[in-house]
């Protein structure tokens, strides 16, 4: 009998993760690295924020723009996954966000057996940049003129 309960949560969450991994608003390509500016790049809690190109180049080519990345990924068995409202901070912890050739967010994340283990994505695969404001998911974020380095 607890064989047949262990085997049936096993197919449920397969059928979840497949689900998951098939979210067609999160299946849109990201590409926003080419179009943002990383020196500005700042990471705070689920917030990512950054200076984007707008579409009026000529006037003032950059907006500072942030999207809360809850919006866009989950936490599927341990595993970041493209998500619309995935709220992945529920369950994820120590999260950090660096960029090398890509930007990338790695977190400790609890699988269903109650484990933590380290997970990453590449977030240029999903979050993109329109007319200086960053998106993902079909979740748009929100821009100003001057962002925190107008500041200091």
């Amino acid at each position: 009998m607890m064989a047949i309960f262990h085997t049936m949560a096993i197919t449920i969450a397969s059928l979840a993760s497949c689900a998951l991994a098939q979210d067609p608003a999160c299946l849109v390509n990201g590409g926003f690295i080419s179009t943002c500016a990383f020196p500005g790049l700042r990471f705070n809690e689920t917030s990512l924020g950054m200076y984007c190109l707008n579409d009026m180049i000529h006037t003032y080519g950059y907006n500072w723009t942030w999207i809360d990345l809850d919006t866009c990924l989950t936490n599927n068995d341990g595993q970041l996954t493209p998500m619309t409202n995935g709220s992945y901070s529920g369950s994820c912890a120590n999260c950090t966000v660096t960029f090398n050739s890509t930007v990338h967010i790695a977190c400790d994340c609890e699988n269903v057996a109650g484990q933590v283990a380290p997970t990453s994505i590449d977030l240029n695969s999903i979050v993109y940049n329109v007319d200086g404001t960053m998106g993902c998911c079909e979740q748009f974020g929100n821009k100003t003129w001057k962002g925190p380095q107008a500041l200091t």
